[in-house]
């Protein structure tokens, strides 16, 4: 259990970003049924929130996550641990769904461990900073079941099929270093500077154009899954709706103000 008081989810905003930072650092911030729970509400509760633009998503203590809370599933009877397993993915699915579908722009700032729901969240985020202590294992096949919280969505999307396939059914652990090469996260900073940098670029993108950023997450986010053909009828009317919005025309004040001042 967390420290008496203490919620399992910690969550703050400070202008337009909301950080969510999981709080079981004394279990590696493994998942069960009441975190999952809380995410669900503070996901719901966040994208129900004009003036949070950006969510970072963190964990407390010496690691990101560590997976699912194993402890729970060895203190349940093997016949109720199907019903547990349930109970913990059923709200996780719902938040993180309704996170991708939602206009948030979302960043997952990790260190120490990423293992297995751990790194399918990180996966699934629009952007992803590191620590170079984190270490990133697809830890699934070594407690014998398949990956859950959408890593097998985005883990063929992000990798391709050879690398997907080697990491999911092997499960070997991956530096920072390497998860930066492959494509699996964005950036890797110094362990002090992990949130300094991310609260950074949050902050960056809380204060751009948000509608053009959730416009441009939508289209990118359905373009594989859409041919040619409905992509380019998509970026039509996306284009079309924004260029009639306030923002494009502020910017283009700005732009030819700024090339009417250049030499």
């Amino acid at each position: 259990m967390s420290p008496a008081n203490s919620p399992l989810i910690d969550v703050t905003q400070f202008g337009g970003v909301a950080q969510l930072r999981f709080n079981r650092p004394e279990a590696l911030n493994a998942l069960n049924v009441p975190m999952a729970e809380e995410f669900k509400a503070h996901v719901d509760r966040l994208i129900g929130t004009p003036s949070v633009r950006v969510l970072l998503i963190a964990g407390a203590g010496r690691a990101f996550m560590a997976g699912g809370d194993l402890k729970a599933f060895l203190m349940t009877p093997a016949e109720g641990r199907a019903q547990l397993s349930r109970r913990i993915i059923i709200p996780l699915h719902q938040a993180l769904l309704a996170l991708a579908e939602s206009p948030l722009i979302s960043i997952a700032a990790v260190h120490g461990a990423v293992a297995g729901a751990g790194m399918s969240i990180a996966l699934g985020t629009d952007l992803a900073l590191a620590s170079g202590d984190a270490t990133f294992s697809f830890a699934y096949p070594k407690v014998a079941v398949s990956p859950d919280c959408g890593g097998s969505f985005w883990l063929t999307r992000v990798l391709g099929w050879r690398r997907a396939i080697e990491i999911a059914l092997l499960a070997e652990t991956l530096s920072a270093s390497k998860a930066l090469e492959w494509g699996i996260i964005n950036r890797v900073v110094g362990t002090e500077e992990l949130m300094t940098a991310a609260e950074s670029l949050a902050e960056r993108l809380s204060k751009g154009p948000s509608r053009a950023y959730a416009a441009t997450k939508r289209l990118l986010r359905q373009a594989g899954a859409n041919s040619l053909r409905e992509q380019l009828d998509l970026e039509r009317d996306s284009f079309a709706t924004l260029s009639a919005e306030p923002d494009f025309a502020v910017a283009l004040q700005s732009f030819f103000s700024t090339r009417a001042k250049s030499p």
